[in-house]
């Protein structure tokens, strides 16, 4: 069901992008809040984020609400399933407790019976259900996000597959990213990007940011 973007109601919105509202058992700030959620990916990490501008707006901070997907020194990109969905170790703790049952529901997430131990916590493997276009993606350059509200989509490379950008100059600094993803190297680009100065809002292992390098 398409709804106008901003308004509040889960759905799917007029550019596309899936919206829904979760109960969040470890905030109650949030749960009061209630806001609209989308399914955001920035780099290779996926991560909730809230969907509509008006909503971030009045926030007045970014949109980035928790980290979905964990990158485990084991197996960091665990790939893509049978039916070419990318698999994803899944955050299940903290403020993330009770959001994967949701998630299933509502189609967004599919566990496949897998998990890893990673110190205290045990983290399921799952695969990401909604389509690019389902989700909002984030400029790789500039870091701005797509919203519910977004009229023109952001132009994903045609080489790769695997980056959005918010305009066409942004392109040319793609090129050593680009040969590495399509040769499968997630790994390799995502450490880049923290060498450069990106840091993850909420990282999974606090003690070094550094992942294993994937073989190619």
């Amino acid at each position: 069901m398409a709804v106008t973007a901003g308004n509040g109601i889960a759905g799917t919105t007029a550019n596309g992008v899936k919206t829904v509202k979760l109960a969040w058992s470890h905030s109650n700030e949030l749960d009061a809040e209630s806001p609209l959620v989308a399914l955001g990916r920035t780099g290779d990490e996926f991560v909730l984020v809230v969907a509509d501008q008006k909503s971030r707006d009045e926030r007045a901070c970014d949109p980035f609400i928790t980290a979905l997907s964990v990158m485990v020194n084991e197996d960091p990109f665990p790939g893509w399933s049978m039916d070419n969905r990318q698999m994803i170790w899944v955050k299940t703790y903290s403020e993330n407790d009770g959001l994967l049952p949701q998630l299933e529901k509502k189609g967004w997430l599919r566990p496949v019976g897998t998990v890893i131990k990673q110190g205290f916590v045990t983290l399921p493997l799952a695969e990401v259900m909604l389509s690019d276009t389902e989700m909002v993606q984030r400029c790789a350059l500039c870091e701005a996000w797509e919203s519910t509200e977004t009229k023109e989509r952001f132009k994903r490379c045609s080489t790769c597959k695997r980056r959005y950008y918010h305009q066409h100059q942004h392109w040319p600094k793609h090129k050593k990213d680009c040969k590495d993803l399509v040769k499968g190297r997630l790994a390799d680009v995502e450490n880049r990007r923290r060498e450069a100065g990106y840091v993850p809002p909420k990282p999974a292992d606090p003690e070094g940011e550094k992942i294993v390098e994937m073989a190619d």
